[in-house]
């Protein structure tokens, strides 16, 4: 869990950095909790045990006011890996993971490049705005 940790801090620092009010530990330990539905935490290693990514499963992310169920949250590839179909995987993974549980459909909210959600034929079904951002809401059918 510790390069989990790491990871989160290094693409957050703002949330999980010395300064945020997040904690790594906190929300990832939440996530590997199985006691209930969600959150729920999937991460991709290399047969070396060496982490490539991870995304989680949770009920409350900026949008679930407007669309309530299961949003897909903290997708993140390592440096090296991205651009080579990792998140693409993981996404489907957390998807997959989704209609195992018995939600009907996957969220997530975006606000940079929607490319990876265009690519997987989510559909766009609103906006929204956390703090300064305004993000793309999306939807797939699980």
């Amino acid at each position: 869990m510790a390069d989990l940790v790491g990871l989160y801090q290094e693409q957050w620092p703002h949330w999980y950095g010395p300064m945020g009010r997040g904690s790594a530990a906190r929300d990832l330990s939440a996530c590997l909790d199985t006691t209930f539905a969600l959150p729920r935490c999937l991460f991709m290693e290399t047969p070396n045990g060496d982490l490539i990514g991870t995304v989680s499963l949770r009920a409350v992310s900026p949008g679930s006011d407007l669309f309530p169920g299961a949003w897909l949250t903290a997708l993140l590839v390592a440096p090296p890996c991205r651009r080579r179909g990792v998140g693409g995987l993981l996404v489907e993974g957390a998807r997959q993971k989704a209609r195992d549980l018995g939600f009907d459909a996957l969220h997530a909210a975006n606000a940079r490049d929607d490319g990876l959600f265009v690519r997987l034929v989510w559909q766009l079904i609103g906006q929204t705005s956390s703090g300064d951002q305004l993000l793309n809401l999306y939807r797939i059918a699980t």
